[in-house]
């Protein structure tokens, strides 16, 4: 099967937002991977920048990682991502 074939893969996050919106869970959960490789930016940071600024302005961001790591840079930019978010991250 080659790459056109294979299944596009699920995002290495996930974002819920609480029922009343003051806060979200942030789940990284699997590998993170630059914009471009193989599949689409689906798997990347600008996509998480854009399910992030989805949230909106809640207070706390409760953030759970559970990945085996990946690209350096897209790491280091989701990680500035959440410092420069209004939300104290825990």
């Amino acid at each position: 099967m080659n790459r056109t074939q294979q299944s596009k893969p699920t995002k290495f996050y996930r974002m819920e937002a609480s029922a009343d919106g003051q806060s979200a869970d942030v789940f990284l959960l699997g590998e993170i991977v630059p914009a471009g490789w193989e599949w689409d930016a689906d798997q990347s940071a600008a996509s998480f920048k854009k399910d992030l600024d989805a949230l909106g302005d809640v207070s706390t961001i409760n953030l759970h990682i559970n990945s085996p790591g990946g690209s350096v840079f897209e790491g280091v930019a989701i990680g500035n991502m959440l410092k420069q978010n209004k939300a104290q991250v825990n």
